[in-house]
């Protein structure tokens, strides 16, 4: 299990917990009980989990953990829709036996894999990832406690793998990174992966480089995925294809899109649009996109799938594209964030006169930085007798360097 979203979404903000139910004893009379890997079915995408412990907390505890452990392991992160509905537990002697089923949707899991950083703020769920890290730490903790000292050399791969995730997880980056790679010299291909992205935050990119060059050579996606970065960075253009069309074969859908941009970058339009085809089948929005816009596609059909994957700008496209439905997608891509398109749904809305339902889009389009839109919320305060609101609204507008709402300021 690698620990890339971990590393890189620990800051975000946090979001409320799933509300669920909890269902005492006969845990077996439900199917999903006897599930061990995740499935998938109707759009969705589950992930089981099974903890048994001495107190009821641990065991929900240990079962939420394992099925967290899946889910990051696919979807980069815990998005702020996992559903945590399905939960039982039973008490058999001493023991307590908790079974979680966390469910995603599939393509938020996808939106959460490749997202940004701006959305991954938005959509992370810092309650399970603070579950996660709890359960990660009672797990090395409690399972590799005879590791003692800053070595690992005399345990197996396993042992030295798990007490660099525990030490990263306590705040030892340096330590976790002397774990981790000695289970990638015992061969463990994770271990080399994680071991590359701690060198990587510690700021060793010559180490980060190496690292990630041995996992590629294991076969790990992940890793030429990575590999190709470096390589791109450093100007190797040819080299960092060649790992990205590596990474695509073995699965990373993020490879083959870049595979794709540099194929198109160089003018190999027939090449470029196979690896986005290859992208696009395994669910990358992007990639989607491109496929429906650079290369002239008439139907649509593929910046559907791109608008379905919660792309905002293939939603958008949409909208402009199909007139008598623009208003549905329009407010499909301003909820995923595109300023044009709340800017563009305000408009419709006010010549239809629903000046308050308008007014909440032109606000919206101001805070993701439309300036006209800023200016508008003021006009629209201004008309319902608002006038601090107002003064707010041109105020910002003037900021942004719209001089007729600076002119405005002065009359109040």
């Amino acid at each position: 299990m690698k620990i890339i979203l971990i590393i890189m979404v620990l800051s975000y903000s946090s979001v409320l917990w799933s509300f669920s139910l909890t269902f005492e004893g006969q845990c077996e009379k439900q199917d999903w009980v006897k599930e061990s890997a995740r499935t998938q079915w109707g759009g969705w995408v589950f992930f089981p989990g099974k903890g048994v412990a001495k107190t009821e907390d641990e065991a929900w505890l240990r079962a939420e953990g394992s099925a967290l452990e899946k889910l990051v392991g696919e979807c980069q992160f815990p998005h702020k829709e996992v559903k945590n509905h399905e939960r039982c537990v039973e008490k058999m002697g001493d023991d307590h036996i908790a079974y979680v089923r966390l469910s995603l949707l599939e393509a938020l899991c996808k939106e959460a894999r490749y997202a940004s950083d701006d959305l991954k703020k938005k959509i992370f769920n810092e309650a399970l990832n603070q579950r996660y890290k709890k359960f990660s730490k009672l797990d090395a903790k409690e399972t590799f406690q005879t590791v003692d000292g800053k070595t690992c050399e005399d345990k197996t791969a396993e042992e030295c793998y798990q007490w660099g995730r525990h030490e990263f997880f306590a705040g030892d980056q340096g330590l976790s990174l002397n774990f981790f790679e000695t289970a990638c010299k015992k061969g463990h291909v994770n271990a080399c992966f994680n071991s590359g992205l701690v060198a990587q935050k510690l700021g060793m990119d010559n180490k980060a480089r190496g690292l990630f060059t041995l996992a590629c050579r294991s076969k790990d996606a992940q890793g030429c995925l990575f590999l190709g970065h470096y390589e791109k960075s450093a100007g190797e253009k040819r080299e960092a294809l060649e790992h990205y069309k590596t990474a695509c074969e073995q699965g990373a859908e993020e490879a083959c899109h870049q595979a794709s941009g540099d194929f198109f970058e160089s003018a190999q339009m027939a090449l470029a649009r196979e690896y986005a085809d290859k992208a696009c089948k395994k669910n990358h929005a992007k990639a989607c996109y491109n496929l429906g816009q650079a290369f002239g596609e008439k139907d649509l059909t593929f910046t559907e799938k791109a608008c379905s994957l919660k792309l905002a700008i293939g939603c958008f496209k949409l909208g402009q594209s199909r007139p008598a439905k623009k208003m549905e997608y329009y407010k499909r891509a301003c909820e995923l964030g595109h300023a044009e398109s709340c800017a563009e749904v305000s408009a419709i809305l006010f010549d239809l006169k629903q000046e308050q339902t308008a007014l909440f889009y032109t606000k919206t389009a101001c805070k993701l930085g439309i300036v006209k839109s800023c200016h508008n919320s003021g006009l629209l305060e201004m008309k319902l007798g608002r006038k601090e609101e107002a003064r707010a609204f041109f105020g910002a507008a003037c900021d942004m360097g719209l001089t007729q709402s600076c002119d405005l300021l002065k009359t109040f």
